[in-house]
């Protein structure tokens, strides 16, 4: 027995002198019992929401009383709240008790506690309705603060055995709970309000403490599980595309293993990344979120703007991220929870790209004889030769008088499906939950395989192993650890995104599986009449380009509750990661093929390289050191939430590249068999630290009106040595309107606005003076700045929210954001030191962004529900303040940076399109009737047209030069997301479409095929003669790989990112298996299934660097699979 929990004691004396104790207290005649007799005893003052458990150890600590009760009793954990002044504990007692099954009894300095067992004497029945007036079938039915209870049938009906004074609670998932006195009624006809859970859930992010959306004051959006499950996404990144209005995530690359890039609320950086803070449990990442297992994940919440993000300071102008992991704290005691998900699919290329299927150049009269290689006149061909290259050909293809490519090629293979293939998709999934007395525990692990498409790789494999423990000491102190161990591996492209290159380019007449000379595969010059490029598939066999990591994310962090108004919470949080790379080119891979003179005649003689290999290591180590005290206090109407937190970071880096040629030994890639003197080897090093203060208060009066305001204090050694520490803050108020202003049908009207500020870090050695190192000598690269900043990111932004009709939620959101201060790197006058550059801050940034989220329970009930959800956002941007001149940046510099300039914009030179802009260059002795516009929409001379002399003409400025222009804006017009969930009983279909309207793509890929005669627009075979143009013509079209605004494309599509048809088995559906299994879902799952666009490349959402700019990458593709989910 302790002080307040009688328990049974493993010895018999005690265990028989403690039932001694309660049966004399129970049986005494002396006794007091609840509700029989008044006494005079201790009084009290208790104003707070306490468990009836706490309630006895709260006045067993203020006097003299001891408490006896079996800690079985499931009374323990009602939360009741108790406004008592100076009242005696009878008193105190019988208010506690007054709803509970519950009987006390006084005898002396103790009170016994035991259930009142009270007689059910009447049967009663009833329905229970939605507020459309169907019936809800399997609601739960309960006598509240009992285990007695039972669930409506079929048609909503229930039967129940009751008292009069017991009261009924009625519970339905996606409904209200409603509670009704059973009282003298024998017969119910209940009606359940749909829930708004919107309203009601509660977000961690960028506010002092947790807070139910109703009361935010700025915009945080939030992801639950039952978001990303439907479909989960290999990373977590792309688990957020089309379903948080203002995010913008894009798949530049199909890459197995490759990340999504995530913008928020548009662009804040001019020269760097402008991807969100990411914190998973409380770890800030330094990697990305694509190691990251979707599975494990129970919450994501994006924090979009400075207004939100000043929380997080000078790291979150981009905005952040906050991962919450799944937990096991919400299982009843005692309770296990098992899962498992296994799904295998096929991965594929679903739209290749239309190349030309012919030529240029006169055939043999007997061409059709051959069946393996186009025979051309003029060319003298072996008598035993097939394929690929031979130096016994004679000759060279001639091209015909009228140089239209209307020619056939004997072959005709499709080179892009022989290099493409189906990939397997594959994932292994199992966690575990369980929960026993104070301590609960999350296991999982996970085993992804994401081969992709291209043969001769073996993608991207991921291995999760997590574990996540929380533990309540005592009532006061809980600590809690989250473990993340991920292991992955990718097999890259050997020879990189070549490939692609190569396997367009190359004609279609021939055999890439023929095999060398020397017996090893894939004929390296397949193609006579063009040893420009090898065979795409040579290097990805031959060539090895592969990474493994290992990475741990780890937080720990103590909960001690010193006060009921008073809250310390310590946390040190680590991510290590291991990353190593290898590129490898084995002793013996061809490299060239040239002609050998034996006995008269010509053979193939290929040459070998000596072998290369480049061993690229790094580690990453960070760890947060974070201690906080938080303050909850309510008085009356008026309710305070703050915290005070210190926040501690180390960042460590490292990284080693080693790279040598010539092995000694083949077959072996090791650099101890590369002579010493043909290695070279080239380390990096980065330590940063940053110590960071904050304050946070928010005040609610009379749950309507809200007010919030923050101030931070970093401090970072990234800043140069006389801007160490910044200052960010935030102020934000709401109002909700609908507390003190009815309005039929709308359950909540909400106003808020909000100014804040955060910022963004320097790179590592932007404040530092910087050196080139080559062969022992260095030359001077960049001067310090000691005055250099991190950019400030300022943010206004206002928002309506409101639920109305008890089915819809709306949310419109405005914000204009500012970022000065960029970090630039600024050429030097002469007479600085010999140094040419030198990083500093100057330049604006300016975006406006309006999104809006419509949330609709269009129909729910028991049977049936569609819940839709429409995000919508539109951001413009400026480049409003350069203090350096105008430069260009990205792809092929194709983006100019300059003041007053559209950020995003593309400039380049442009044919002329109108004959009023043909007008404005002609010379004064030519007559605009001598032009025409032609097909292709570009002003050519009448006379040339489908001659070898027709061309396009440039636009020229006023000195007759060719002019930069304007040629594009990858900004959209706005984007769209529908995300539509159909249930009927067991059965679910799910739809997630993309709508991005308008926004420029330049197509590198597009002009390099026309180039080699590749492109489909240059086929002429189908074309009417009086038609067809030549290949001049379309080499003019190439512009000399010149950035030219012909080869840019409405980038606007809309695609079915995600959808799932899948049927739940329940309990009561598996029979005699229920016994064991709680629940089956069967699903076939779809990623990227279907692009409705007029972009001719693969993708419209190809690029990198940030920019949308299509160059060969690896292309998205689509999955298919088939999913089994159980639950235990």
């Amino acid at each position: 027995m302790n002080k307040h929990i009688f328990i049974r004691s493993s010895k018999k004396v005690m265990r028989v002198a403690a039932q001694l104790l309660i049966a004399i207290s129970i049986f005494s005649n002396s006794f007091n019992t609840y509700g029989y007799e008044k006494f005079k005893d201790s009084t009290l003052t208790v104003n707070q929401e306490l468990t009836i458990k706490e309630l006895f150890n709260l006045i067993t600590e203020k006097t003299a009383y001891d408490f006896f009760y079996n800690s079985d009793l499931e009374e323990l954990n009602y939360k009741i709240v108790l406004s008592v002044t100076k009242a005696p504990v009878s008193k105190i007692l019988n208010i506690a008790f007054k709803d509970l099954s519950l009987e006390y009894t006084i005898k002396g300095n103790d009170i016994l506690i035991r259930k009142n067992i009270k007689q059910i004497n009447k049967t009663i029945s009833g329905i229970v309705k939605d507020d459309l007036g169907y019936p809800l079938q399997d609601v739960n039915v309960l006598v509240k603060n009992t285990n007695r209870g039972t669930i409506t049938d079929i048609d909503g009906k229930f039967t129940l055995k009751v008292n009069d004074k017991e009261v009924l609670v009625f519970s339905f998932l996606g409904f209200k709970n409603k509670e009704i006195l059973v009282g003298d009624k024998s017969y119910f006809d209940v009606v359940l309000e749909l829930e708004n859970n919107m309203l009601e859930e509660v977000i961690i992010a960028g506010v002092a403490s947790g807070t139910k959306r109703k009361l935010m004051s700025v915009s945080v959006s939030k992801l639950n599980e039952d978001k990303f499950n439907e479909v989960p996404q290999t990373s977590v990144s792309a688990s957020l595309a089309g379903k948080v209005p203002g995010v913008t995530v894009t798949s530049f690359s199909g890459s197995p293993g490759g990340s999504s890039n995530i913008v928020l609320r548009g662009s804040t950086n001019l020269t760097g990344n402008n991807s969100p803070m990411i914190l998973v449990d409380g770890v800030i990442l330094q990697g990305s979120l694509a190691d990251i297992n979707i599975d494990d994940i129970e919450s994501i919440e994006v924090v979009k703007g400075a207004s939100a993000s000043s929380l997080y300071g000078s790291r979150a102008a981009n905005g952040v991220l906050v991962v919450t992991s799944k937990r096991a704290g919400n299982l009843k005691d005692g309770t296990t929870s098992v899962t498992i998900r296994n799904e295998v699919g096929i991965q594929q290329v679903t739209k290749y790209l239309d190349l030309s299927t012919s030529h240029h150049y006169q055939l043999s009269p007997d061409w059709l004889d051959q069946t393996t290689y186009t025979q051309y006149y003029f060319v003298d061909y072996p008598s035993d030769y097939v394929t690929g290259w031979d130096p016994n050909i004679v000759g060279n293809r001639v091209e015909k008088e009228d140089h239209y490519q209307d020619m056939p090629y004997r072959v005709n293979n499709d080179l892009q499906k022989q290099m493409f293939t189906n990939g397997q998709y594959l994932t292994n999934y199992a966690g575990i939950g369980h929960r026993v007395n104070n301590t609960s525990i999350f296991l999982s692990f996970e085993n992804n395989q994401n081969k992709g498409v291209v043969i001769e790789t073996e993608g991207y494999e991921r291995q999760s192993v997590r574990m996540n423990i929380d533990h309540n000491i005592s009532d006061n102190i809980k600590i809690s650890a989250s473990n993340n161990f991920i292991k992955t591996s990718n097999d890259f492209l050997g020879g990189g995104t070549q490939a692609f290159f190569e396997v367009l380019m190359t004609d279609p007449d021939v055999d890439l599986f023929s095999n060398n000379v020397d017996g090893q595969k894939y004929n390296f010059y397949p193609n006579q009449w063009n040893t420009q490029f090898a065979n795409p598939l040579y290097d990805l066999w031959v060539k090895e380009s592969d990474s493994e990591k290992t990475r741990f994310l780890g937080s720990y962090s103590l909960e001690w509750k010193i006060a009921d108004w008073l809250k310390f919470e310590g946390s040190f949080a680590i991510e290590s990661q291991d990353y190593q790379s290898t590129d490898y080119i084995p002793k013996g891979t061809i490299i060239d093929l040239l002609s050998e003179e034996t006995n008269n005649n010509s053979i193939i003689s290929p040459q070998y390289s000596e072998g290369s290999l480049n061993k690229y290591r790094s580690k990453i180590d960070n760890n947060s050191l974070r201690a906080t005290f938080s303050f909850n206090k309510k008085w009356n109407d008026l309710a305070f939430n703050g915290k005070l937190s210190y926040l501690y970071e180390n960042n460590h880096f490292n990284s080693l590249t080693s790279s040598g040629t010539g092995f000694t030994l083949p077959g072996i890639p090791s650099l101890k068999y590369i002579p010493q003197e043909n290695i070279d080897a080239t380390d990096y090093q980065t330590d940063q630290k940053a110590i960071n203060y904050f304050a946070i208060a928010s005040f609610v009066y009379k749950n309507r009106y809200i007010l919030d305001g923050l101030f931070r204090i970093d401090g970072s050694s990234l800043f140069g040595e006389e801007e160490r520490w910044q200052n960010y803050f935030r102020v934000s108020g709401a109002y909700r309107l609908t507390e003190d202003i009815k309005i039929k049908n709308v359950e909540e009207l909400k106003l808020r606005a909000a100014y804040g500020t955060s910022g963004l870090r320097p790179s590592f050695s932007s404040q530092y003076e910087t050196f080139n190192v080559n062969d022992g000598s260095f030359t001077k690269s960049t001067l310090g700045n000691k005055y250099l900043k991190p950019s400030r990111s300022s943010e206004l932004e206002i928002g309506i929210e409101s639920s109305f009709f008890k089915r819809f939620n709306f949310v419109a959101t405005y914000s204009n954001t500012k970022v000065t201060d960029q970090y630039l790197l600024a050429p030097l006058p002469v007479h600085a030191g010999g140094y040419p550059y030198q990083w500093l801050n100057g330049g604006e940034l300016e975006s406006n962004t309006f999104e809006a989220m419509l949330n609709s329970k269009i129909i729910s009930n028991d049977q049936f529900s569609w819940d839709l959800t429409l995000t919508y956002d539109r951001t413009r941007q400026e480049i409003t303040k350069l203090n350096i001149p105008e430069y260009s940046t990205g792809p092929r510099s194709a983006f100019k940076i300059r003041e007053g300039e559209v950020y995003g914009s593309m400039y380049g030179v442009d044919f002329v399109r109108t004959l009023d802009q043909m007008s404005e260059q002609l010379s004064s002795d030519d007559d605009i009737t001598n032009y025409i516009v032609n097909r292709d929409g570009v002003v050519v001379n009448k006379a040339d047209v489908g001659t070898v002399d027709e061309k396009p003409f440039v636009v020229l400025d006023e000195n007759g030069a060719e002019k930069n222009v304007k040629i594009g804006d990858i900004n959209p017009n706005f984007r769209l997301g529908i995300n539509s969930t159909f249930k009927y009983k067991g059965f679910t279909a799910y739809m997630l479409w993309q709508w991005k309207n308008g926004g420029d793509l330049y197509n590198a890929t597009a002009q390099y095929l026309v180039r080699d005669n590749r492109h489909a627009m240059i086929d002429q075979i189908y074309t009417k003669p009086e038609n067809k143009k030549t290949v001049d013509y379309y080499q003019a079209l190439y512009d000399a790989q010149a950035l030219n605004g012909f080869w840019v494309e409405d980038a606007s599509y809309l695609k079915l990112n995600e959808a799932s048809i899948s049927y739940l088995f329940n309990k009561k559906d598996l029979g005699q298996f229920g016994k064991y299994i709680e629940s089956v879902k069967l699903g076939v799952l779809g990623r990227n299934l279907l692009t409705i666009t007029n972009y001719s490349g693969y993708d419209p959402e190809a690029g990198y660097d940030g920019f949308l700019f299509d160059n060969f990458g690896y292309p998205n593709f689509s999955s298919y699979s088939f999913s089994v989910e159980l639950k235990f």
